[in-house]
């Protein structure tokens, strides 16, 4: 082959090498793929805290003493049993309206044992008064009277003093040698039929009065007490006395006559906060205002 014609073939080549690379199409790019959706975490919400159980009511009231059961009670407890309302007659305020439970069904809840001589209400402020227990069994409309988020002692036909306020406990006493040992603390003797003593309970249990009258200092004082005419009732002077002393604890001693006293409708023995007896004679004279009576003489 001569060298002309090689040189037309190998350009031949070149040149149909050159039109079979311009004819391929072109390399088609792959197609874009999305990019996936970023998911935002969970905000973390805060667990509730724990709720507290309600606290549990306090106590209003308890029974104590000789008892089947102690008892505690609260509001809800007394509301629970059978509230009733009375028109009673208070010793000072005459018909008065109250709403409460009977003592008496407070008592059977308790359990009260036999031989109990006397209740002991105790205020929350630390004053007590003493009933007989004999009294209260007597008493169907005896009330443990509701007033306001205090309780009151309402004791239809009992002195004053059994009408205890701000009442927080009632103990039983047990016993009648209990009873017994107690030491006499008033006595009327003398000229009488019948000579009486009682304990500084029995004194406090009678009916009552409430006095206005002057002390040592010249000022205006309200006194509770039972009146020495009533007390000389029970003793029952003589036909022939004309005469009463009172006797102090230190042994002093002031006289008056029976006429003057038997007049005098607001003549008392005051109770005195430290226990025992005052006389509180509104009128008469300082002398006559004996502290710690402990004896009546009627002569």
């Amino acid at each position: 082959m001569s060298r002309t014609i090689k040189l037309i073939f190998l350009m031949g080549l070149i040149l149909s090498l050159a039109l079979s690379a311009c004819g391929s199409p072109a390399p088609t790019a792959a197609p874009a793929t999305e990019a996936p959706a970023v998911t935002e975490a969970p905000v973390a919400t805060e667990a509730p805290a724990p709720t507290e159980p309600p606290a549990a009511a306090e106590p209003i009231l308890t029974v104590t003493g000789a008892v089947d059961q102690e008892l505690s009670l609260t509001d809800a407890d007394l509301r629970a049993m059978e509230v009733v309302k009375l028109n009673l007659e208070h010793p000072k305020n005459g018909p008065t309206d109250y709403e409460g439970v009977r003592l008496s069904e407070v008592l059977d809840a308790a359990g009260v044992k036999s031989g109990a001589s006397a209740l002991v209400f105790t205020a929350s402020d630390g004053y007590t008064s003493e009933v007989p227990y004999a009294d209260v069994e007597a008493c169907a409309d005896c009330l443990v009277a509701f007033d306001g988020s205090v309780l009151n002692m309402a004791m239809p036909g009992m002195g004053n003093k059994a009408w205890a306020k701000m009442v927080v406990k009632i103990e039983v006493m047990a016993g009648a040698a209990e009873e017994a040992s107690a030491p006499v603390a008033l006595k009327v003797t003398g000229a009488v039929a019948s000579e009486q003593a009682w304990t500084e309970a029995e004194v406090q249990a009678m009916n009552t009065l409430d006095v206005e009258s002057t002390n040592s200092k010249g000022e205006k004082a309200t006194y509770t007490g039972v009146l020495i005419n009533d007390l000389l009732a029970l003793a029952q002077p003589n036909a022939d006395a004309t005469t009463v002393v009172l006797v102090a604890d230190d042994g002093f001693m002031a006289e008056i006559t029976l006429e003057e006293l038997g007049a005098c409708a607001d003549c008392i023995l005051s109770f005195r906060s430290q226990g025992g007896f005052s006389s509180v004679l509104p009128g008469f004279a300082g002398g006559l205002q004996v502290k710690g009576v402990v004896e009546i003489q009627v002569k």
